[in-house]
């Protein structure tokens, strides 16, 4: 299953039979989350999506939150990280040929950022 990439650090309510109030999961830059079953519906909330961390900690998470996360680019699947990657390493060339600084800056940066996402990925292979 394709992992979902944390790109910016989130907090997230975990699902918990604790009497003592609401347990948190602290999801940072760089972690992989996983799909872990099929989401489940509870009435007057919506659908819940059970998700697993790269360390095997398992939560779940309204879907509504997880399509926001995505919407507003916090997590990206593995595909769309690669995507961008290709986009901007087209960009950067684009911009030596024109001689442009500020875009070959901007996406030099933009590259580096996402090639950091992925390069612990690359080593462990």
């Amino acid at each position: 299953m394709e992992p979902i990439i944390v790109l910016e650090n989130f907090t997230c309510e975990k699902q918990s039979d604790k009497i003592n109030g609401p347990e948190y999961i602290r999801v940072k830059r760089k972690d992989r989350l996983y799909l872990s079953g099929e989401p489940h519906y509870v009435e007057t909330i919506g659908f819940y999506v059970p998700l697993e961390t790269e360390f095997q900690e398992r939560f779940y998470i309204l879907a509504e939150d997880l399509e926001e996360l995505y919407k507003t680019r916090i997590l990206q699947t593995e595909a769309d990280v690669h995507a961008s990657i290709e986009h901007h390493k087209q960009e950067v060339d684009t911009a030596l040929d024109q001689r442009n600084a500020e875009e070959f800056q901007y996406h030099s940066s933009a590259l580096k950022e996402l090639m950091e996402l992925t390069e612990e990925r690359f080593i462990k292979q």
